[in-house]
């Protein structure tokens, strides 16, 4: 049904798909050498307020160039249809 959570057999390929060219592209970028320091922010929560990381990565929105990611929250049938065009969608 429309209001299940269950991802039927072709959704779960475009999804399987979309995260594995994703993780082979973050890597790819990594190995590059980009290792540019880029938090989400969904609303008003934000990973930096659990994250190990902070001593290591000092990131302060104050300074001009550090700036959230804004997630933008998207309904199921909105990221399927990206995927299906291979739009970039943002998977919350």
């Amino acid at each position: 049904s429309k209001s299940s959570k269950v991802a039927s057999k072709d959704e779960f390929d475009l999804l399987r798909g979309y995260v594995r060219n994703k993780y082979i592209s973050t890597g790819n970028e990594m190995i590059e050498g980009n290792v540019s320091i880029a938090p989400y922010k969904l609303k008003e929560k934000t990973p930096c307020t659990f994250c190990s990381y902070k001593p290591v990565c000092h990131f302060d929105q104050s300074i001009v160039a550090n700036d959230f990611r804004v997630l933008v929250p998207q309904s199921r049938e909105q990221v399927i249809e990206g995927l299906t065009k291979k739009e970039e969608v943002s998977l919350v």
